[in-house]
């Protein structure tokens, strides 16, 4: 199921869950209006991993993920454990960023902590391992959606450099 929300894009999937970072950043070029879905998207530079897929939810706020499209080119992937989004307070001319956990994450951590501490203690160990995972993908997604929000930051950039 949230395989499916995340990769539809649905709306209040993005804007409501456990918030497990928040980054603010400040726009560089004065902009009247959030850019578009396309803007941001060119924005993110390519990576050795797969690449982030953005969408529109409103008209200041964009939802982004890593993507689930497969590609001919051989790219480093790895489990999400969040997903991200992205809000534009043009009056204020700041972007803010929050990531937000997949819930899959928290109900394995929760079926192996209470698995190991009720019925198996070994399994204990394999929780430890499972942490040590999700703590390894975490810090790689999280200066990657810190990467999206500085490039969105900058989307004024080429406009200014014309005048």
């Amino acid at each position: 199921m949230e395989v499916f929300l995340s990769y539809k894009f649905v709306g209040w999937y993005f804007e409501v869950g456990i918030p497990v970072r928040f980054y603010t950043t400040k726009i560089l070029f004065p902009l009247n209006q959030a850019p578009s879905q396309e803007e941001i998207q060119k924005s993110i530079l390519n990576s050795k991993y797969i690449g982030i897929d953005v969408r529109k939810i409103d008209d200041n706020t964009f939802a982004f993920r890593e993507s689930y499209s497969f590609s001919p080119d051989i790219k480093w992937s790895y489990t999400q454990i969040i997903r991200g989004n992205l809000y534009f307070d043009i009056k204020n001319g700041i972007i803010r960023m929050k990531a937000l956990v997949n819930w899959y994450a928290i109900s394995i951590l929760l079926f192996f902590a209470l698995l190991g501490f009720t019925v198996m203690p070994v399994i204990g160990f394999f929780a430890a391992i499972w942490i040590l995972f999700d703590i390894s993908i975490y810090s790689i997604q999280i200066e990657r959606y810190k990467h999206v929000a500085r490039m969105a930051a900058s989307i004024g950039q080429k406009d200014q450099s014309l005048a």
